[in-house]
């Protein structure tokens, strides 16, 4: 097994992930009463948070079962998409109450559409209704997992400004590097092609 093709490593990542999310948005919470349009900044950072804490405890599950890489990939879609909902309404909140209702619902509409994309990538890397449209999401899935990780190594350099937030952000940047690597030798294995009818 190689180093990044481990539930319990990934698990780990996921977990600091989950820790150092909370964490940013607990500070972030604590900020916001330091600013203007305090109740809209906490409403934005329990999305965050709760985002977090949904990310944390998908970590700790993966860290304690199996290597099953169709399990872990579907559900880390699906928790991305729980989350990113999630978040995405609460940032819309924040939004409408800074800028405007109008802005508030375009983001809110946006981030629940995504959320939503995720939920059905969950749903066909599970293997649910095999078509082409599986094997072309299979194709965008291996460039996406080869963009993100190179995007979160370059992310990591922001632990040298200095900042607390800044350095929780590059330190969360190699776990998602981990993540995202492990996701896309997943994507790449025979168990998640099979799924998927590739």
């Amino acid at each position: 097994m190689s180093f990044f093709d481990d539930n319990k490593k990934v698990g780990l990542a996921l977990i600091i992930i989950g820790i150092v999310g909370i964490v940013i948005a607990l500070v972030r919470i604590v900020v916001a009463f330091d600013h203007t349009n305090t109740t809209a900044n906490v409403i934005i950072a329990v999305g965050a948070l709760i985002f977090g804490v949904l990310i944390l405890l998908f970590g700790l599950n993966t860290r304690k079962g199996s290597n099953d890489k169709v399990a872990i990939l579907s559900g880390l879609f699906r928790v991305l998409g729980i989350g990113t909902i999630i978040s995405g309404i609460c940032g819309a909140i924040g939004t409408a109450i800074i800028v405007g209702v109008g802005t508030g619902i375009v983001s809110g509409v946006l981030d629940i559409l995504f959320g939503l994309i995720l939920l059905w990538a969950s749903f066909k890397v599970a293997g649910g209704n095999k078509n082409v449209i599986g094997k072309i999401l299979w194709i965008l899935l291996v460039i996406i997992f080869l963009i993100l990780a190179i995007l979160a190594i370059v992310g990591f350099f922001a632990v040298f400004a200095g900042t607390l937030i800044l350095v929780l952000e590059g330190i969360n940047s190699i776990c998602w590097f981990f993540v995202y690597v492990y996701a896309l030798i997943a994507t790449l294995s025979p168990e998640v092609k099979k799924s998927m009818g590739v």
